[in-house]
């Protein structure tokens, strides 16, 4: 795992010399994320972390320091309980991982004025009430996104390649089952895209389908019913990721129960996007993965293809944020700075711009 991290901290050209990361200590492949901030250079890493459903603090915290020993890293990584910590203004970088959030404006009060705060992923997949937004418009803390499809990290592949695996694990025959895709956006689109390679007859719904990745013909939500006038439908593969409003369930203007008369091998499989679950627990429909996450999140990560995709995007989001803070140490405003890391083709401002956010 080292060689890989290392190369790709080379190919990002992932420069965090002199600079101090506040980052999480989390598990599996997020662990890693410290590393990575220590390999770039980092003069210091503080890795946070709590109990949670995905581990305990005190096994996670175990697992870096044991790693931080034997790479080496000792002085650099720091281990730490998020609530306990008390030094936020040391930190250059501080991530927005799952362990520090919500980064609320009493955190961000502590912050130096200098701080950058790399969303990790696009701007579009932002959710509000992780980033108190307007607590770092105030206190002029950029947050900036990662555009994942920079050349040296492309997580445009992922999504296509995770609706395979997903199928595969249901013994989907994606080439020749009757397949019904929910979910625009550029996930939906994505997977569209790769499907479609495959199977002549996928029925897409999606109410933002994206033709720049794929001019396959989709329907909008308003007719989600007319999935009951089909055939034969074998698989329903939910993939909605920026829409939140409900698509399945008692509802909506689709049901799990409808579903189940009409389909009695019909299987689900949800990757994201906002269904009732208790419809679909009712319905005795075949579904994958058991534990569905709520709208907003995913059920399954690319992390069950391998560890680099979540190694990739992590790299990006440091990769955002050496850029942004070396301009804000430079003098830079935090327009210019994240016109900056947008020019360098990287980062990713809001749409409006991230000062504009939520005050349309």
């Amino acid at each position: 795992m080292r060689e890989i991290i290392e190369g790709l901290v080379q190919k990002v050209k992932l420069d965090l010399s002199d600079l101090t990361v506040i980052t999480e200590a989390a598990n599996g492949d997020y662990s890693y994320l410290p590393f990575i901030a220590a390999a770039s250079g980092a003069r210091k890493v503080y890795a946070l972390g709590r109990d949670s459903a995905y581990g305990s603090y005190s096994e996670n915290r175990q697992v870096i320091l044991d790693r931080a020993s034997e790479w080496g890293f000792d002085d650099v990584i720091t281990v730490a309980k998020v609530d306990e910590f008390d030094i936020w203004h040391e930190g250059d970088i501080i991530t927005n991982s799952g362990m520090l959030r919500p980064i609320n404006e009493q955190m961000l009060g502590k912050f130096k004025n200098t701080a950058v705060i790399p969303l990790m992923w696009e701007t579009w997949e932002f959710r509000p009430h992780e980033i108190d937004i307007e607590a770092c418009q105030s206190f002029e803390i950029p947050v900036i996104g990662t555009d994942e499809q920079y050349k040296d990290i492309d997580m445009y592949h992922y999504p296509g390649m995770l609706a395979m695996k997903l199928l595969f694990e249901v013994n989907s025959d994606f080439s020749s089952d009757k397949i019904v895709l929910i979910g625009g956006g550029l996930t939906g689109s994505l997977i569209a895209r790769t499907l479609s390679k495959f199977n002549n007859d996928l029925l897409w719904y999606a109410d933002e389908a994206l033709l720049r990745i794929t001019a396959l013909e989709s329907r909008p939500y308003s007719s989600l019913e007319e999935v009951l006038m089909q055939n034969g439908v074998e698989t329903i593969f939910i993939a909605e990721h920026a829409i939140h409003d409900l698509l399945i369930g008692q509802n909506a203007k689709l049901s799990f129960k409808d579903l189940a008369e009409k389909f009695t091998n019909l299987k689900v499989v949800h990757l994201c996007g906002n269904i009732d679950t208790e419809d679909l627990n009712e319905s005795q429909i075949s579904f994958y993965p058991q534990n569905i996450a709520p709208s907003g999140y995913m059920s399954v990560l690319p992390t069950v293809i391998s560890p680099k995709p979540t190694l990739k995007l992590l790299c990006g989001g440091l990769k955002v944020g050496e850029l942004a803070v070396r301009n804000r140490l430079e003098g830079a405003s935090v327009e210019e700075t994240i016109r900056k890391t947008v020019e360098y083709g990287i980062g990713q401002d809001f749409e409006g711009g991230f000062m504009n956010y939520g005050r349309a």
